[in-house]
């Protein structure tokens, strides 16, 4: 049982909200089967705008080279100041999109804006 609500949790991490809702469902855990539901409802719009060229200077002039891992499978994305921003759109692993604000407060925080 304590496997199958691991794999639920995993399952709302990579938003596959109604596969984890059928293995709450067949725990009888109706209360998580219904917040999973109701999570892949939920749509959220955030408009930012961040240049992240600014940000991608800031790591060159402060000479440094950092790793971002790709929020689906991990992998390594390694950002340095010649890093072409057409290489952080799309995980090179499993191509997976990298949401540009998970990125911006990544290279804000590398950079010690926060």
């Amino acid at each position: 049982m304590n496997l199958q609500q691991v794999h639920a949790r995993n399952l709302i991490e990579a938003e596959r909200f109604e596969d984890a809702a059928k293995i709450y469902d067949g725990l009888g855990k109706w209360k998580e089967a219904g917040e999973a539901r109701r999570a892949s409802k939920r749509t959220v719009v955030t408009q930012v705008q961040v240049d992240v060229n600014s940000l991608i200077e800031q790591v060159r002039k402060g000479g440094l080279i950092t790793t971002y891992s790709c929020p689906a499978c991990h992998s390594p994305i390694q950002i340095s100041g010649s890093t072409d921003l057409s290489a952080l759109s799309h995980c090179q692993y499993c191509g997976t999109t990298i949401q540009s604000t998970d990125l911006v407060e990544f290279l804000t925080h590398v950079v010690g804006y926060r």
